[in-house]
């Protein structure tokens, strides 16, 4: 999604309380499972059903030194499966020659074709293209059956679609302008296929009189020397007149489209802190409700991290003066509640947030969260079942990366935890495979932080992955590290 500010200016500026029907105080906190210093880039490709056969069915890839692709098969589970050849701060999963099988576009315009089915691709053809911008859009726009890539360019007035098609070697591509207004500034939210399967953009346009959002048609055509021409056509729009020239009445990178099966719902933030849900579904802006819910950016997860089947919503809020990542529920017109927190940790807030499957194997999906320096990985949760008194029972317990991590052939380490209440806790550590291997504390501990020095050498353990879990007989939590020799 195209911005008109950093998101870190946004935050700064826009980010308010959260109003909802659902107190904040009542929401569980999600916990972070792992992180990982040394990212160049806080973009996160997530890229399902990679390679299946050797267990990288939820890879993901982020701009390293090396260009990595890791499966997260375990905590730590990092090492490079697979280079893009510099092009790994964006890549693009999506069925450029309709054959059934994922092509994958990179972060510098080259082309992987698929060989098989839950298999890598195979190396990058001799050409590279120009993407035109970040963030794409993926969609069969034009009805051939090839899936396209559409982008906002960096200029903003205009986009791109780069069509797929038999022969990878010789895709074509459009570079569409947007309708001209006098000292208009236009920014690209989003593209999707609608339920009759024709392509369309929504775009935000703000001058020095009104301000709004635009649903267009992409009408397209062949032209001579095989190239294909595209126009847009308004179908709706949701505009509004300023008093003052200088007057922000909507917040463009607080908006955005949320697609489910056939649902299309968009959902729009105004300044005066009301967030309005539009559903799409007859190609018309058609008001639906407005709610009392003031948030950050929004990241429209791929999947469900809450224990159900719909995609959810995550953002970031102002709760108690303090940034806070809030995962709403999907989807914005029977639900946008807000349903967890995340704990504070590697990461800030000036970050992407993204679904990645279930990386944890709980059958719960999991979320990603990326920005120059640092990768997080935070545990889903079934929330569906939780009632508020049950919530607001239970203490929360964070759990630090243990120092150091790797953890030498010494094997003694610093373990940090923060309790919520007084009481008897236990940390047993774990194998992989679920193992209890023993007992590594058992103690009464006040509220607050402890930094608990434990030690593993007597247990002779190979070098690996293993689990820390500390529980109160009730609650349990889990954290994982690393054992080198």
């Amino acid at each position: 999604m195209k911005t008109l500010l950093s998101r870190a200016s946004v935050l700064l500026l826009i980010a308010a309380p959260l109003h909802a029907q659902k107190p904040v105080v009542e929401l569980p906190e999600l916990q972070e499972w792992y992180s990982w210093s040394g990212a160049e880039g806080s973009y996160i490709s997530y890229l399902p059903n990679f390679d299946t056969a050797n267990g990288g069915v939820n890879a993901i890839t982020q701009k390293r030194k090396g260009d990595p692709t890791w499966y997260n098969r375990f905590a730590y589970d990092t090492v490079n499966q697979f280079s893009w050849n510099g092009g790994s701060w964006s890549v693009v999963q999506l069925d450029l020659n309709g054959d059934g099988v994922s092509d994958y576009f990179d972060g510098e315009g080259r082309v992987y074709p698929g060989i098989k089915k839950g298999m890598p691709p195979a190396p990058a053809l001799n050409v590279i293209y120009d993407r035109g911008g970040d963030h794409p859009f993926v969609g069969d726009f034009n009805g051939d059956g090839y899936e396209d890539m559409l982008t906002v360019t960096i200029q903003a007035q205009t986009f791109k679609i780069i069509f797929g098609g038999k022969d990878l070697l010789h895709l074509r591509s459009a570079i569409v302008g947007m309708p001209p207004f006098a000292f208009a500034l236009w920014t690209g939210i989003a593209a999707y296929v609608n339920n009759s399967g024709k392509g369309r953009f929504i775009s935000y346009r703000s001058d020095s009189f009104s301000e709004g959002f635009y649903l267009f048609d992409l009408i397209f055509e062949n032209s001579p020397g095989d190239s294909i021409k595209v126009s847009i056509k308004e179908l709706s729009s949701v505009v509004e007149n300023k008093t003052n020239k200088t007057d922000e009445l909507f917040y463009p990178t607080q908006s955005g489209l949320y697609s489910y099966h056939s649902e299309h719902t968009f959902i729009l933030s105004a300044k005066n802190e009301n967030t309005r849900i539009y559903s799409l579904l007859n190609d018309q802006f058609d008001l639906q409700t407005i709610k009392k819910i003031s948030t950050g950016p929004l990241y429209f997860l791929r999947g469900s991290i809450d224990g159900d089947s719909v995609p959810d919503i995550a953002s970031v809020i102002l709760y108690n003066n303090t940034p806070r990542i809030c995962i709403f529920s999907g989807s914005p017109i029977t639900g946008f509640e807000p349903r967890a927190l995340l704990t504070n940790g590697l990461c800030g807030f000036e970050s992407g947030i993204y679904y990645i499957g279930d990386v944890t194997g709980d059958g719960i999906g999991d979320i990603a969260i990326g920005m120059q320096g640092c990768f997080s990985i935070y545990k889903g949760a079934k929330l569906d079942a939780v009632k508020v008194d049950e919530v607001t029972s239970l203490p929360k317990n964070t759990l630090r990366q243990v120092e150091p991590n790797p953890v030498g052939k010494e094997g003694t380490f610093a373990f940090t935890i923060s309790i919520e209440r007084i009481g008897h806790y236990t940390v047993d550590l774990y194998d992989l495979t679920g193992k209890r291997l023993g007992e590594l504390f058992s103690g009464e501990l006040p509220p607050g932080e402890s930094r608990l020095p434990l030690n593993v050498s007597s247990y002779l353990l190979p070098s690996g992955m293993y689990t820390l879990r500390l529980s109160d007989g009730k609650q349990t939590r889990e954290r994982a590290f690393s054992l080198t020799h």
